[in-house]
């Protein structure tokens, strides 16, 4: 199959890498000199360049390395980066100088899989250790895609090994650098070892800038230069410009008052770095347009540091004092036992930094590692969550300068035992009422699930509370479920107990039989929820139907009461629920017509009396009234019951006008017949 143009160029930058790498390597004086492999295998080596991994890249080129070297070669293999994550000490002596054979060679660098940092610095010293350079001449070919990591500067133990005469020499190659602070910092360590650097932004520029090296690196090494004369004694110094005024010991990590004099310019730099950084370095700093005095935060190393006055312009000292940095004593108490998720007090006396922290890890974690925490700026004793999970932790003290620890105290996190206790049945759309015990956190879950939901998973809750009577919806799906005990810390599951939930009921008692247009009385029973409605509808209307009537059960009324329609036939009254809408509880009403009749004179002088012949039910308490038009039909001008004989007399009003004559069923409130009348 043919490959892809990317891969194709990755192969040829691979090939140009290992053949000017060859030349390199080869062209030392010594055939049998030292040779070490420094591979950055840190998690960014899986970058691509053209498609191909910066790792894959490298294993292409230590093929043809190790095919370019003559049986006698001495050949070593240095990793770093390979074995964990975050761990600035994983470095490692993988094959030791001496005469691997290719196959174990190439098949233990093919078994280096990418995870962790940088520690570049650490990995140069490691190799030459092995290398025992103090003895012999020796090689490092050191490939990396990145700088350093872990707070330290390859440029200086490059230039440390350097100043000491030490025959070594490091060719580096830089793959897809980010840029000019990674190429300097990587070209800085051939430089000062007297080797050769390679860089290339992709894989066809990676061939060319190797192949165009390669002949360099391949000519012959010049020869040993004659041992320099004495050098003259040093001349004094001359005064400095600026005066620094600094204390001669401080606190790591501690903010501490410099005053200096004069200004030369409001944008120098007042900075504090370590006694053997160089010149144009700069660390914590203020700019000097703050005015002197002002305060500084000193690196959280311990060890001899200056305060330096640094020109902005060309980053040149103007004056130092010398300061000695130690570690501040800072002491911890904190409970021998907290139970997992809990809060708890923390106490420490020796505040450095008030942007120091108090912080909970695991044990074995890192030591710039910061997990739950407070600023050491809050007063002591301050509160703090312990992890979810049971285990051996250690509360430490963690600077801010630099994440080193200054202090740590063990402490065991426990598993804790929350109860749970459920108060009755729960109704379908309810509430479930759960009794809690052993709070942990108030900040942890009291839930309402699926029995096969995963233990983190969070539905209808309320944060828990210490002896307290939590309630929680019910679902409207009537099955078994389970409340759930989970820490907010982790989200892990404490404690469970099942629930079921029923389906919810209601019953409703309307009159039976009502006569067309009647106000009823229906009495109920249910669960009264917001919402819920004892409508009104048609026998055969379907649920959900839009109600001739309805009425509200929250209302503070028992019985409620409900218009009939006017026409008469068969209806059910339905009690509806108010979250679904389901229909829980029905009865029948039959709606019928009652005949009546009135019989008088059409029109009647005003103040007098009139006779009103009438048909109807007949009920004692049932009367003919007269009421003006419009009036409700509960009041009226005058009236007389029908007991009182047929016909009934009525007085007329003394108001001329329109009216009406009106046959009442007094027990359903109801106007059976109506008939005008005029008075005049």
């Amino acid at each position: 199959m043919t490959q892809a143009p990317e891969r194709r160029a990755a192969r040829l930058a691979a090939a140009g890498l290992a053949a000017s790498l060859a030349m390199a390597v080869l062209a030392a004086p010594a055939a049998a000199e030292d040779v070490a492999i420094v591979l950055d295998a840190s998690n960014s080596m899986w970058g691509q360049i053209d498609g191909v991994s910066k790792i894959e890249i490298a294993r292409e080129v230590m093929a043809d390395i190790v095919d370019d070297f003559g049986p006698d070669a001495r050949l070593g293999l240095v990793a770093y980066g390979h074995r964990r994550q975050g761990d600035c000490g994983d470095i490692e002596t993988v094959i030791p100088v001496g005469g691997a054979d290719r196959a174990t060679f190439l098949e233990t660098f093919d078994s280096l899989t990418p995870r962790g940092k940088t520690p570049l610095t650490d990995a140069v010293r490691h190799a030459a250790e092995m290398l025992s350079w103090q003895d012999t001449p020796a090689t490092v070919v050191l490939l990396s895609d990145g700088i350093e990591t872990c707070n330290a500067d390859p440029c200086a133990v490059a230039a440390e090994l350097e100043r000491a005469g030490v025959a070594f020499t490091a060719h580096v190659i830089g793959f897809d650098l980010a840029g000019e602070e990674e190429r300097a910092q990587l070209s800085c360590i051939a430089e000062n070892t007297g080797g050769q650097f390679f860089a290339a932004a992709n894989a066809e520029e990676l061939a060319a800038a190797l192949g165009q090296t390669a002949r360099a690196v391949a000519e012959p090494s010049p020869p040993p230069k004659p041992e320099a004369p004495p050098k003259p004694e040093p001349e004094p110094e001359p005064e400095p410009a600026v005066a620094i005024d600094a204390p001669a010991q401080a606190i790591a990590g501690a903010t501490l008052t410099v005053s200096w004099d004069p200004t030369l310019n409001p944008r120098d730099l007042v900075t504090i770095v370590p006694a053997d950084a160089d010149e144009d370095e700069v660390g914590v700093h203020v700019r000097t347009d703050r005015g002197s005095p002002a305060e500084l935060t000193a690196p959280g190393m311990p060890g001899p540091h200056e305060v330096r006055y640094v020109l902005d312009d060309g980053r040149t000292v103007q004056g130092r004092a010398a300061i000695l940095l130690v570690d501040g004593e800072v002491t911890l108490e904190v409970p021998e036992t907290v139970p997992a998720g809990a809060r708890f007090e923390a106490a420490w006396e020796g505040t450095v930094n008030d942007r120091d922290f108090i912080t909970i890890v695991p044990a074995e974690a890192p030591d710039d590692e910061i997990g739950n925490h407070q600023r050491a700026g809050r007063s002591s004793p301050a509160e703090l969550t312990a992890p979810g999970t049971p285990g051996l932790y250690e509360l430490r003290y963690v600077l801010d300068q630099g994440r080193r620890p200054l202090a740590r105290a063990l402490v065991e996190v426990t598993e804790p035992s929350p109860t749970l206790g459920i108060e009755g049945q729960a109704q379908a759309g309810g509430t479930v009422v759960v009794q809690v015990g052993g709070v942990v956190n108030p900040r942890d879950f009291v839930t309402l699930v699926e029995p096969d939901q995963p233990e983190d998973e969070i539905g209808g809750h309320v944060r828990a509370r210490e002896g307290g009577r939590i309630e929680l919806a019910a679902p409207d799906v009537p099955g078994l479920y389970e409340v759930r005990y989970v820490l907010d810390q982790g989200r892990r599951m404490l404690a469970s107990a099942p629930v079921e939930v029923v389906a919810v009921s209601a019953a409703l008692e309307g009159p039976g039989q009502v006569v067309a247009g009647s106000r009823f009385p229906v009495a109920w029973e249910g669960p009264n929820r917001r919402n819920d409605r004892i409508v009104l509808v048609p026998a055969d209307a379907p649920d959900g139907a839009e109600p001739l009537a309805e009425a509200d059960p929250e209302a503070p009324v028992d019985p409620v009461r409900l218009d009939a329609p006017a026409e008469p036939g068969t209806y059910e009254l339905r009690y509806v629920l108010g979250t679904t809408g389901e229909v829980i509880a029905r009865d029948e009403l039959e709606v019928v017509r009652l005949e009546a009749s009135l019989k008088s004179v059409e029109r009647a002088p005003a103040g007098g009396t009139i006779q009103v012949a009438w048909t109807g039910p007949g009920n004692e308490r049932d009367r003919v009234t007269l009421a003006e038009v419009g009036a409700s039909d509960t009041t009226w001008a005058s009236a007389a019951r029908v007991s009182d004989g047929n016909p009934v007399t009525l007085e007329v009003p003394d108001r001329p006008g329109t009216y009406e004559l009106r046959y009442l069923d007094f027990a359903n409130r109801t106007i059976l017949v109506r008939q005008s009348l005029v008075v005049e």
